[in-house]
């Protein structure tokens, strides 16, 4: 079914309703003048269509100014003409075809009037005209109109995928870069790309590459951040032990320090009456190199474990030192990234919008 722009068909229509006012205006008149006033009308883009009947003798001129005067009969023909070719500017696509289910001459036709037959070769103009341009015309409207679609439906694609709401989420979207390049390759796929599309693409592809690029890097560097972080939890969570161990021999020397003097003090009190008290100074001598034996494996046990944090804490801080260089370059990148994602927006401003 053949369509139209509805604005264009009721300026046809319209017009159709003038020529029908004029038909019966000048329906008294018709049969010895109009066919002798306008015997054909010069459609542009087709060949003259007769609107003498076959068969039908002309009228003379003497007939016609006896019946209408000259100057009338030169306006009517003028303004049959304006409507005739107003009609014909319509073009093919705006005229009616019978897929609408609608007939010029079964509309504005009087079924009681025996002028009808005569004036079908008036209204036949429609049937003539609805051949429409010339081939050669229809063809490159055709192209034309087939190639501003194409370019328009692909410039529109690229546009919506292109100039998103938010960039930076989309470069993390898988496949992404390869949608985009498909679309480009697609949209560069159309002949005679206009010079401002053109140049829109190669800003879009200047934007999208670097931004692209910085996205990967930062990706790159977060995944080195956390695996460095994922390497030292163990070491983190050990050195935390230590540390609890550590804080506990603490306390136990202290613990032991005063116990410790207070057998040295015994002691001399021992000597004092080495004779009376030799058993129990066996004793507390006993007690005491037990003591110090305890003293020096906790002693010994702690320097080991403050070596062992202090490599573990050695070894923590050059990875630290590692992970706030990464920081930094993330950091840059970061910003970088920001101001890409900047760039594109107010390229989606200047062009999408």
């Amino acid at each position: 079914m053949s369509m139209f722009d509805p604005g264009r068909r009721k300026q046809f229509l319209s017009i159709l309703k003038e020529i029908d006012a004029l038909r019966h205006a000048i329906n008294t008149t018709f049969k010895n003048t109009c066919l002798h006033i306008i015997p054909e009308l010069k459609i542009p883009g087709e060949t003259n269509v007769s609107l003498t009947k076959p068969g039908l003798k002309k009228s003379t001129e003497k007939e016609n100014s006896s019946i209408i005067p000259p100057d009338e009969a030169q306006d009517i023909s003028e303004d049959i003409k304006q409507k005739s070719i107003a009609v014909a500017s319509l073009g093919k696509s705006d005229i009616p075809n019978e897929d609408l289910d609608f007939d010029p001459k079964t509309t504005f036709s009087d079924p009681e009037s025996d002028e009808d037959a005569k004036e079908e070769c008036f209204f036949g103009i429609l049937k003539e005209w609805s051949s429409g341009p010339s081939i050669s015309r229809r063809a490159l409207e055709s192209d034309s109109g087939s190639h501003k679609t194409e370019l328009e439906a692909k410039l529109s694609s690229f546009r919506e995928l292109a100039y998103s709401d938010n960039f930076a989420v989309a470069l993390s979207q898988p496949n992404f870069k390869t949608k985009i390049e498909t679309t480009i390759e697609d949209l560069k796929s159309v002949n005679d790309m206009p010079a401002e599309i053109q140049s829109e693409l190669k800003e879009f592809v200047l934007v999208f590459n670097k931004a692209f690029d910085l996205h990967l890097k930062n990706f790159l560097v977060r995944e080195s951040i956390e695996k460095i972080e994922n390497d030292t939890a163990e070491d983190r969570e050990k050195l935390a032990v230590v540390r609890t161990q550590v804080t506990s021999l603490k306390q136990s020397i202290k613990q032991i320090g005063p116990s410790l003097e207070k057998f040295k003090k015994q002691e001399q009190d021992f000597l004092m009456t080495i004779e009376a008290l030799q058993r129990k100074l066996s004793t507390n001598q006993a007690m005491q190199k037990n003591i110090q034996d305890e003293k020096n494996t906790m002693n010994k046990k702690h320097a080991d474990l403050i070596d062992q944090a202090r490599a573990i804490s050695e070894s923590l801080q050059e990875q630290l030192e590692s992970k706030r260089k990464l920081e930094k370059d993330h950091s840059f990148l970061l910003t970088s990234l920001q101001q890409e994602v900047k760039h594109h927006q107010e390229l989606k401003e200047k062009y999408f919008h």
